[in-house]
């Protein structure tokens, strides 16, 4: 069994003053201290390919030599936004006796709109790079489906943006901290219509850092997943389901989970993942969300602390984030944030909209 001995991260936000080695050096020096270990105790390092066109990998594990002198191995891997694929392989040399840190870091918010559109699309398939298609209107083409084959009402879809901006209001680490209500979110400028843009995740800075090592008791990461070949919009069924998720979610098993952490690029696209993943029947997820019933103190909670849209969306570390924030509530260190009894979660990571999906369970034992 694999554990997680120590999270760090930093706040998410435009950070013009510091560095990406500053950002690095802080989330690593917080994990470091979460696991109580020493620096020279991190013998193996597993860093997510950025996303961000100005830092490259090489960058990364510099800094990361430099905090941890004793580190032997620094290995990339190019995982997109699907983050848990990097956090898989890590866990799998944390299974060898390894104390093993997953570090990663982002710099996005000093691009302008229409080049973090770019790097948007730079992340979609082949087949919508070909197109010219932007992230926002296969979203938007996802949002139209959705409602016309559920008659579903786009107040109730958006209300998951009103939920989680309410849940990273009570969260110190996210960079939206403030409400935003239904009616504001469906007033704001349309990406892509009918998307909003309160819909839609802002790319931020950021860095997260989580520590690995073999254990038995404490919080556990266990049955992690990854689904290849998503394709989404262009080879979901007539139900909108991606299939290859759904699948592994059988795999996963989500009946017993106390909280989801999703990977909230969009509204819609938080709520389709409720329905792939099992936690709603099909075309009933934006009532489950219309009804305020994945808010905190609800039956399921997601994105409790803001999730990509609240908190901040910091593209390949996403999963870091996730997984740390995770661990906190199985903790019971989640503060005003705290699912109450929380012994089980789930992580959701994709890569963009369409080509890679990623689930793993967070535990108690």
């Amino acid at each position: 069994m694999v554990q997680i001995k120590g999270v760090g991260f930093t706040k998410v936000g435009e950070f013009w003053e510091k560095t990406f080695e500053d950002l690095l050096t802080e989330a690593i020096s917080e994990a470091v201290e979460d696991a109580n270990l020493s620096f020279d105790a991190i013998t193996v390092a597993y860093i997510p390919r950025l996303i961000s066109p100005h830092i490259t990998s090489t960058d990364v594990a510099r800094v990361v030599r430099s905090i941890l002198p004793k580190c032997r191995k620094i290995i990339t891997i190019d995982c997109g936004t699907n983050g848990l694929i990097t956090v898989e392989a890590a866990a799998q040399e944390a299974g060898n006796k390894e104390n093993v840190l997953v570090v990663g870091v982002e710099k996005l918010s000093d691009f302008k709109s229409y080049e973090q559109e770019s790097i948007r699309m730079n992340l979609l398939g082949i087949h919508y790079r070909l197109l010219g298609i932007p992230a926002s209107a296969i979203h938007a083409l996802l949002l139209r489906m959705y409602m016309k084959k559920w008659n579903a009402p786009h107040e109730n879809i958006a209300k998951l943006a009103e939920i989680t901006h309410m849940h990273a209001a009570g969260a110190k680490h996210a960079r939206y901290r403030f409400k935003l209500p239904v009616k504001k979110i469906l007033a704001s400028p349309v990406l892509a219509d009918p998307l909003r843009m309160f819909e839609f995740s802002s790319l931020s800075d950021g860095a997260a850092a989580v520590i690995l090592s073999q254990g038995k008791t404490g919080v556990i990461i266990s049955n992690i997943r990854i689904a290849n070949d998503s394709l989404l919009v262009l080879s979901c069924s007539d139900d909108l389901q991606a299939k290859n998720i759904v699948e592994i979610a059988r795999d996963v098993g989500t009946n017993d989970v106390d909280f989801v952490e999703l990977h909230d690029e969009s509204t819609i696209l938080g709520v389709l993942q409720l329905e792939w993943i099992g936690i709603s029947k099909l075309g009933e997820a934006h009532k489950l969300v219309g009804n305020g019933d994945v808010e905190l103190g609800s039956k399921i909670p997601v994105c409790t602390f803001g999730g990509l849209k609240g908190r901040g969306d910091v593209a390949s570390i996403n999963a870091l984030y996730q997984i740390a924030e995770a661990t906190l509530q199985i903790r019971g260190e989640a503060g005003n944030n705290q699912v109450d009894n929380a012994k089980s979660g789930l992580v959701v990571s994709l890569h963009g909209i369409n080509l890679s999906a990623g689930l793993c369970k967070i535990v108690k034992v």
